[in-house]
């Protein structure tokens, strides 16, 4: 198979041989556009290899299916052959970026699409299609097996007053799926059903998509019926269209979207000013403790916050006698931080956020220690601050 940009200036190639992985092989055009020659020129530039879970490089079919965006920027590659953890053959898709880090012009790997349902020998990939602004892709699976009811009694029988249905496998059904990008992966959101697709039918063996339309062929269905209307044709094939309901909205719609956080390097000081007297009235502090910034008056008392104890100690299992933790830190106060959890605050309505700014979680709290210097042994301090010690 073969994909080119719209240009014409950039090709990839499948090469896919039994008991290989197949590889993509990616040419540049060469020769010059406005000569007048009619002679086109490529150079191998790059060779894109499939490769199984186990390391190997046996049957993935890597390269079966290939589909190109209209600008060449995202290339997306089909390996129904691919083994799922617990399923043979449940294939997968491969989503390279042309030039992602600006400065090599080669297709770099940016996900791996799985199968996205348990099914043995799918063949997730068999077919692909990218609309033109490479935003959304259409994948066949042409050995997925879809679901069916079963009928008893051509539909007559039914159990518990209908709330009961027996549901058996369409094997070989084929199946069709959408993955649309979301910020910057694709996600798997839909998987398209037609009521005609029976066993065998290989629905999904042949894709196309535009931006607000999907056809998907099923080359085995039995479609027509002969010309008196006694029988239908086998195996004459289907094409199933479907078509967006809203221009521009997909299988999943958008319900809430976090808005951009507060960046608190941005900020600077805050103050009161009177425009009458022409006089600064008060500063005031911010305070956002996720983020790090505590009232001015508490920041300056504390000299050290950290997760884990600072302190290096001349007994105990880590003892350590090189640097002890003696006259220098007499003084020095530390803010354990692996006991404070705070409110996600920044999130919601600005009523939520008025309420809840700075709230700590329920079950933490806020440690600090203060090193001084003592004739006690820790046992006996503690003891003496829960007031059961001798004073001395």
């Amino acid at each position: 198979m073969c994909q080119a940009n719209d240009n014409g200036d950039r090709l990839a190639v499948s090469s896919v041989s039994p008991g290989n992985a197949g590889k993509v092989e990616i040419f540049i055009k060469t020769s010059q556009s406005n000569d007048g020659s009619t002679q086109n020129s490529f150079a191998l530039a790059q060779t894109l290899t499939g490769v199984a879970s186990d390391g190997s490089s046996i049957n993935t079919a890597f390269g079966e299916s290939i589909t190109m965006s209209k600008d060449g920027t995202a290339l997306i590659i089909g390996a129904p052959g691919v083994d799922g953890t617990l399923h043979p053959d449940a294939g997968a898709v491969y989503y390279y970026k042309w030039n992602a880090d600006d400065s090599t012009n080669t297709y770099t790997l940016q996900q791996t699409i799985s199968a996205p349902e348990s099914s043995t020998n799918m063949k997730f990939g068999t077919s692909l299609d990218i609309n033109d602004a490479g935003t959304r892709v259409i994948i066949g699976a042409e050995n997925f097996a879809s679901s069916r009811e079963m009928k008893f009694d051509a539909g007559e029988k039914t159990f518990d007053l209908q709330d009961t249905t027996i549901v058996d496998s369409n094997i070989g059904s084929g199946g069709a799926f959408t993955a649309t990008m979301y910020n910057t992966k694709f996600v798997v959101d839909d998987r398209l059903v037609t009521n005609n697709v029976t066993a065998d039918d290989d629905f999904g063996k042949g894709v196309c998509m535009t931006d607000n339309s999907v056809f998907v062929g099923a080359p085995k269905d039995d479609g027509n019926t002969t010309s008196d209307g006694s029988t239908k044709v086998v195996n004459d094939g289907t094409v199933a269209c479907y078509d967006l309901a809203v221009n521009g909205e997909y299988a999943w719609k958008n319900l809430v979207t976090e808005k951009s956080l507060i960046d608190t390097d941005k900020l600077g000081k805050v103050f009161e000013f009177n425009k009458k007297t022409k006089q600064l009235q008060d500063y005031y502090d911010l305070y956002d403790p996720i983020k790090g910034r505590i009232l001015g008056g508490a920041d300056r008392e504390i000299n050290i916050n950290t997760a884990w104890d600072p302190a290096t100690y001349n007994v105990g299992d880590k003892a350590n006698l090189k640097t002890p933790w003696a006259e220098r830190t007499i003084g020095g106060v530390w803010w354990d931080l692996s006991t404070v959890k705070w409110l996600w605050y920044e999130q919601d309505t600005q009523e939520y956020k008025h309420n809840h700014w700075g709230q700590t979680f329920p079950g933490s709290s806020i440690d600090v220690y203060e090193w001084v210097e003592s004739r006690l042994l820790p046992s006996e301090w503690n003891n003496r601050i829960e007031g059961t010690g001798t004073t001395i």
